[in-house]
C-alpha cells in the first residue's frame, strides 16, 4: 500500500501496520494504539524514520478494546 499524497508533506518512510487508534511519539520511539484484538499497543523504533521497526507488541486481555497509547517519560500509558 502506498502512502496517500498530500500537499506539503513528504513521505520519508512506510509500515504497513495495523491501527487506527492514537499514535504518540518521543524521541526514538513511537507507540500505536490499535482498534482491534489480538493487539492493544505496538512500540517503535524510529531512530531511523524511513524504517520504523516493531519492537514489541501488547496483546489485548479478552473481552476488553484498547486503543489509546502514550509515552510518559520512561512510562508507557494504555487504556483498556
Amino acid at each position: 500500500m502506498e502512502a496517500a499524497a498530500v500537499k506539503g508533506i513528504t513521505p520519508v518512510g512506510h509500515l504497513d501496520i495495523e491501527g487506527g487508534g492514537m499514535v504518540d511519539v518521543q524521541g526514538t520511539l513511537a507507540v500505536i494504539g490499535h482498534m482491534e484484538p489480538p493487539f492493544a499497543t505496538s512500540i517503535l523504533d524510529v531512530s531511523d524514520p524511513s524504517q520504523p521497526r516493531i519492537i514489541s507488541r501488547i496483546k489485548t486481555r479478552p473481552g476488553t478494546h484498547s486503543h489509546k497509547a502514550r509515552l510518559c517519560g520512561e512510562i508507557l500509558v494504555i487504556n483498556v
